[in-house]
């Protein structure tokens, strides 16, 4: 709690200046995250984690937020789960058909050979260019 004799600071924030209060790692932003339900009242089969979009940081407090589109809600927890390499809205069979129609994109295979530059062919410096009048 912030106290009165150390300017409305937390003890913690005093003895280690350098140390965020609020420390949460950075994650990946639309990425898939699944936000831990831990209410009461659910039975041993019921489903415990909710498929959010991490939208990002609390600045209020340590956590981090997230949101359903299936529940519509918007989910503040610091018991998250996340799938970075998944992102959330993934483009459609559709859409990615109508890209790769728009920007073909060619197949080039390279055969790269140990080539050596033949240093008796050298080029002199370019020859000065008559003014034209």
């Amino acid at each position: 709690m912030p106290s009165s004799s150390l300017n409305n600071k937390v003890p913690f924030s005093i003895l280690f200046p350098n140390d965020p209060l609020f420390h949460t790692s950075p994650r990946v932003f639309g990425c898939v995250c699944f936000v831990h339900d831990m209410s009461p009242g659910l039975d041993k089969l019921s489903a415990r984690a909710i498929k959010c979009v991490f939208l990002g940081y609390s600045r209020l407090q340590k956590g981090y937020r997230c949101y359903s589109p299936e529940t519509k809600k918007y989910y503040m927890s610091a018991n998250v789960t996340f799938f970075e390499q998944t992102p959330f809205f993934s483009p459609s069979v559709q859409d990615v058909h109508i890209l790769h129609q728009v920007l073909p994109l060619p197949v080039v295979e390279s055969n790269i050979s140990n080539t050596s530059v033949n240093p008796s062919h050298t080029q002199g410096p370019p020859e000065p260019s008559s003014p034209h009048t």
